[in-house]
């Protein structure tokens, strides 16, 4: 279904704060949060929402418990209902770019034979195998910690 933008439903002082891009998203130009998602303060009753999910409630209606919003476009600021499907915590993070990446950080595959679970996080089987020597200072780690060691320990030193 398409929206509208500028729908009379939502305040003007909301539709002051969207920006529409070529690709549909309705981007929130106003305050946000660390993580990229908007922050909006209601009139009546006066609490702070995040826009897409304001704007998904009153254009197409409530979010059912035990339901969220995933994004599809994958932009967090975006509050276009279109590009909103209310999905279970679950779907969210199987689609989440983290659960879409086909490599980690060293380059290795994510394949059923090179993956391990531990809890709900996919590790690298190459990169756990692999013990390797920082040359700096001798620490020997595993491949996959070793990028994070040198710039936390090592890099920081040269700021």
């Amino acid at each position: 279904m398409d929206y509208v933008y500028g729908d009379p439903r939502l305040p003007e002082r909301f539709w002051n704060k969207v920006a529409v891009q070529e690709n549909g998203c309705w981007l929130w130009t106003g305050a946000k949060c660390p993580l990229g998602y908007g922050k909006f303060r209601l009139s009546n009753p006066r609490k702070l929402v995040f826009p897409h999910v304001h704007a998904f409630q009153v254009l197409v209606g409530e979010v059912l418990p035990g339901l969220e919003l995933d994004h599809l476009c994958r932009c967090p600021s975006c509050v276009n209902p279109g590009h909103l499907d209310p999905v279970t915590h679950q779907v969210n993070m199987q689609r989440s770019a983290p659960a879409t990446k086909a490599h980690c950080a060293n380059g290795h595959e994510y394949t059923p034979e090179n993956t391990y679970m531990e809890g709900n996080k996919r590790h690298c089987r190459a990169c756990r195998l692999k013990k390797i020597a920082c040359l700096d200072c001798g620490t020997v780690l595993y491949a996959a910690g070793m990028a994070r060691h040198r710039k936390r320990l090592h890099l920081a030193a040269l700021i």
